[in-house]
């Protein structure tokens, strides 16, 4: 078996959670409701399956592909019921409202088994930037606990809501959010207690992307200031803007990263799924790629992934999309770059030789006009 017969495999399994499947229906025999949604998502063939091409060109399409509507409503479903559980059960003690966030809500995930992020957040009271913009919008907070106090409450309340409406699945604290897994759930889900902060762009225009999240590092009682909506709004916008090829380009990184050998794939984890984004997300206009000739995204994206490690000064300006910080703020990352590069410039060299095999070297030109119809 080749290496991307091998990866092929690992995709299916990815993609479709078959071990996850076959575990589910052990564990969740006597849970009907879950029984019915793990039938429903027995494996099955896709379109990158079906492709007369060579494997690593099956692959890489694949890699780009989004997972299966079934398995990502199913996660949507499972976030939003999980949420919907901890929301009700906070009623009269905090005021909330729950949210998606991270690469479900992207639809940038690349399991059919995804963890999913659901921010609970206090919508009463509310943090600002200060001084106020106009400060005639806000009154004084009646609370007078401060706002790591709220959130830590929020998480507490959170966790207790949990172990009791879900007693047969594991609820685990972490610092910053709630994990809870297995019993009559199909999916992980990471509660994040948060409230809402209101920047000086939100306070200005009062579009809900601009607003930002304070969420609490509870080992050291540290607040952290975050903008999950722009940077979703972001990607969004520049994706619709090229037909989905930013998503696609994700999507392939991050699918490559997972099935590199264990020591490559700590090194290249560095770069997280944020990061990644962000460095698709600058790619602008070389993303214009036609749908039948999404091949020759690879070599676009090698060719702009050898940009940012050749040229410090740019590589030094990179901001992630919501500008909050830079992409490249620790030398590991680096590293991590020239390890996905380095199997991005792998997969273009496989993909083009099997375009033409009388070649002796790889010749860009042969990716980028593929033509491949599915």
């Amino acid at each position: 078996m080749t290496k991307f017969e091998k990866r092929l495999n690992a995709l299916k399994n990815r993609r479709q959670g078959i071990e996850e499947i076959a575990t589910l229906r052990l564990r969740l025999s006597a849970e009907s409701e879950a029984m019915a949604i793990a039938s429903s998502l027995d494996p099955e063939s896709e379109a990158y399956e079906k492709l007369r091409e060579a494997p690593s060109i099956k692959y890489a399409i694949g890699a780009m592909a989004p997972v299966g509507q079934k398995y990502t409503e199913t996660s949507i479903n499972e976030g939003n019921r999980v949420a919907n559980v901890v929301t009700s059960g906070l009623h009269g003690l905090e005021c909330v409202m729950a949210k998606m966030q991270g690469s479900v809500a992207l639809d940038i995930h690349i399991k059919g088994f995804s963890d999913v992020d659901m921010l609970i957040i206090c919508n009463n009271p509310i943090s600002t930037q200060e001084p106020l913009i106009k400060p005639e919008e806000y009154s004084a907070s009646n609370d007078p606990r401060r706002v790591p106090q709220i959130i830590n409450d929020i998480g507490n309340h959170s966790e207790r809501v949990l172990k009791a409406k879900f007693h047969t699945a594991t609820v685990t604290r972490g610092k910053k959010s709630i994990a809870i897994e297995g019993g009559p759930l199909t999916r992980k889900v990471d509660i994040v207690p948060s409230m809402w902060y209101d920047s000086h762009s939100y306070q200005k225009t009062k579009i809900e992307s601009e607003r930002g999240i304070q969420i609490l590092d509870t080992s050291t009682y540290e607040l952290f200031s975050n903008f999950p909506f722009l940077h979703i709004q972001r990607i969004n916008s520049r994706d619709y803007l090229f037909d989905g090829n930013l998503k696609s380009l994700i999507r392939l990184i991050k699918n490559i990263t997972c099935d590199l050998p264990e020591q490559k794939y700590k090194q290249a984890k560095r770069l997280t799924s944020y990061d990644v984004a962000a460095i698709c997300y600058h790619m602008d206009n070389n993303l214009f790629v036609q749908h039948d000739l999404r091949l020759g995204l690879i070599e676009k994206l090698r060719k702009h992934l050898d940009h940012i490690l050749k040229d410090d000064a740019y590589r030094s300006s990179l901001n992630v999309p919501d500008d909050t910080r830079k992409i490249f703020d620790s030398p590991e990352k680096y590293t991590a770059l020239e390890i996905i590069k380095e199997e991005i410039a792998d997969l273009a060299t496989s993909i083009g030789m099997e375009i033409n095999s009388a070649r002796s070297t790889y010749t860009p030109s042969d990716i980028l006009n593929k033509r491949v119809y599915l």
